[in-house]
């Protein structure tokens, strides 16, 4: 995924730009992958995926260190867990909501 990420990156910054986004997605990855997180591939594959397109659009917004990248990536993917797990966890029952308020 980093050849990956470098290559979908080097259309919009350059070199040097794209291999620092490598390089966070990279120490992003292993951080999470030390904590056992994704063990199914598929779902490993798809979070991936979603780091890197995250670091590209923060990237887009002139953020160019690797450190503030890699942290702001495990942010983003952590706030997005605990917020399905919040959802997963509430239960409204049988009710639905009308859907102009869904």
């Amino acid at each position: 995924m980093s050849g990956s990420l470098r290559y979908a990156a080097r259309g919009r910054f350059d070199p040097e730009t794209a291999d620092l986004l490598a390089e966070a997605l990279e120490a992003a990855w292993n951080a999470l992958r030390a904590k056992g997180e994704f063990r199914n591939p598929a779902k490993a594959a798809d979070t991936r995926t979603l780091l890197a397109k995250y670091l590209i659009e923060i990237a887009g917004r002139g953020e160019r260190d690797r450190d503030r990248l890699h942290q702001q990536a495990l942010i983003f993917l952590n706030r997005g867990m605990e917020a399905r797990r919040r959802y997963n966890a509430f239960d409204i029952g049988s009710q639905r909501l009308p859907a102009n308020q869904a």
